[in-house]
């Protein structure tokens, strides 16, 4: 049987003096004790940070070598109880703090479709065949594409 490996999402604020920003955080790893620390609280003389459990997951160690593009080495620090932050740099450029919530079928399914071609262009090209586009229909359709849930 394989291992268990823990997958746990956080929301993060950061608290400066007059701005807060969000970014997500997702940390995997069985080692508890080091995940409390990665996650606590911490005031510093110009801002603080704030962690917010969104989720917890448990996955095959094989799963979450493929869910998260981990080489072999990366599973095997994790197993050997070292814990694995990817922050929002990372996640920022991927939908792995999102992807968390599919099966690992749905997420293959999702990367065939991904990895497909997309005529953007032709796409564009066709609806402003279509449709005059101005500033204000462009800004809506632009609103409308952001607020697809997929």
């Amino acid at each position: 049987m394989s291992e268990m490996i823990d997958v746990y999402r956080y929301g993060v604020t950061i608290y400066e003096c007059d701005d807060t920003q969000d970014e997500d955080l997702i940390v995997i790893g069985n080692n508890e004790k080091q995940r409390e620390e990665q996650v606590k609280k911490t005031y510093y003389s110009s801002h603080s940070i704030s962690y917010s459990l969104i989720s917890r997951h448990k996955f095959p160690a094989e799963e979450v070598m493929e869910r998260f593009n981990l080489s072999e080495s990366d599973i095997e620090e994790i197993v050997n109880g070292e814990n694995l932050e990817l922050e929002d740099d990372v996640l920022f450029s991927t939908d792995y703090f999102d992807d968390c919530k599919l099966s690992i079928e749905e997420i293959r399914s999702k990367r065939i479709i991904d990895a497909g071609d997309f005529d953007v262009e032709g796409i564009i090209a066709e609806i402003s065949s279509k449709y005059i586009l101005t500033p204000k229909r462009k800004d809506i359709l632009i609103d409308s594409l952001n607020k697809l849930k997929l």
